[in-house]
């Protein structure tokens, strides 16, 4: 760390180099000379012994160096210094250090000064006790070290998912909300084109479409539906309709008539009084008074057959480019006229030709976007809605 901010440290030397790089120039300062040194390999397996029981929290290589240099001076006094060096490294991680032992004496008493502190210092031995103590000691606090460094880092990692989680579901939720919008908004284009709108099925509580403006429908068996705002309807289509609790299914034709057969529950039979006669509308059966058929009623139900131009009147194409057509079986009377309006409800100009059973339509001069047309009819008024390219 200190060599990547630039700090000029000493690299990994043994202890004759320790000597030459301080203690001479030291010494020398102080007006001694260099007499002789050798290493004391006795005094660093000490040393080492020493070291080696520390506690590392991560691989580590231990060494120990020990010199002796003697040295003397022109008034008599000589000095023997014992620097000795430990060293702990490991991978990327270097800690190294050194003291020094030192006897002063006259030339008289050097000798024996000189034996004692070698002999004191090789047989210095560390009590494994105090090495022990300290081992367990700094093992337990780089433990607990670690083990506060993982709760915060765990606890870190928890934070960061709960706000990236609460983020994504933010985010997810808008997604869902701006497409649940830009889909209900979608069907109400769709529906307006189309002329539809939602209504529930009484029988199944399904959502269905059913024509806008129509209070009355109809659903056969197969789940087609069939909607106007008028009450006939025409012969050949499947009927399924209900009376009171009784439900029946149109099973045979015969000319403008439905004979009808009990539905739900199959074990019901429906007679209708003789002196009735019943006919049904769009969602419901009535009952006819005075009798629509005076020679009484055996169980057939009579159906008004009538056109209408709001069930037969067709428009193509539709979305538009240029010109569209409306047709009918109904054929078109002199007073037919049509009017176009935009979405905001104003007229607009949109040219036109009456048949007998067609209607064209100049769109070419619209703007794009969504139109209603009305036809106008001496008998009755029929809106539709297109879409101008």
């Amino acid at each position: 760390m200190a060599l990547n901010n630039g700090q000029k440290l000493r690299p990994l030397v043994g202890a004759e180099q320790v000597v030459q790089q301080d203690l001479v120039p030291f010494m020398r300062n102080e007006g001694f000379s260099s007499v002789r040194q050798a290493n004391v390999p006795a005094m660093a397996t000490g040393d080492q012994g020493g070291i080696h029981p520390l506690w590392s929290f991560a691989p580590t290589r231990k060494g120990c160096f020990a010199n002796a240099s003697e040295w003397k001076k022109q008034n008599g006094t000589k000095v023997l210094a014992v620097p000795y060096r430990f060293a702990f490294s490991s991978d990327g991680v270097l800690n190294l250090g050194y003291f020094i032992s030192c006897s002063v004496t006259g030339t008289a008493n050097y000798t024996p000064a000189k034996a004692d502190l070698l002999q004191g210092l090789v047989g210095i031995r560390c009590n494994p006790k105090d090495f022990s103590a300290y081992s367990a000691n700094k093992q337990q606090r780089i433990r607990q070290r670690w083990a506060e460094h993982n709760t915060r880092m765990r606890n870190h990692q928890a934070n960061s998912r709960a706000n990236a989680d609460a983020t994504n579901k933010a985010i997810i939720g808008a997604c869902r909300s701006l497409n649940a919008a830009n889909d209900r908004s979608l069907d109400q284009i769709l529906n307006y084109i189309r002329g539809d709108q939602n209504a529930v099925d009484p029988h199944t509580g399904q959502l269905i479409m059913i024509e806008i403006g129509a209070s009355q429908y109809w659903m056969d068996q197969n789940g087609e539906y069939y909607g106007t705002d008028f009450w006939d309807i025409a012969t050949g289509t499947d009927v399924v309709g209900s009376f009171g609790d009784f439900y029946f299914t149109a099973f045979e034709q015969t000319g403008g008539s439905f004979a009808f057969n009990p539905g739900d529950p199959c074990s019901v039979r429906f007679a209708p009084n003789s002196t009735d006669a019943f006919i049904v509308k769009y969602g419901s059966v009535e009952n006819i008074s005075p009798p629509y058929n005076p020679l009484g009623c055996d169980g057939t139900v009579q159906i008004v057959e009538e056109n209408s131009l709001a069930a037969e009147m067709m428009l193509a194409p539709n979305p538009v480019d240029r010109f569209f057509t409306i047709t009918s079986n109904v054929p078109f009377d002199a007073r037919t006229r049509v009017v176009v309006h935009d979405a905001l409800g104003r007229e607009v100009i949109a040219p036109f030709s009456v048949t007998q059973n067609s209607i064209e339509v100049d769109a070419a001069a619209l703007t794009p976007g969504a139109y209603t047309i009305t036809l106008y009819t001496s008998a009755e008024t029929v809106p539709r809605r297109f879409v101008k390219h």
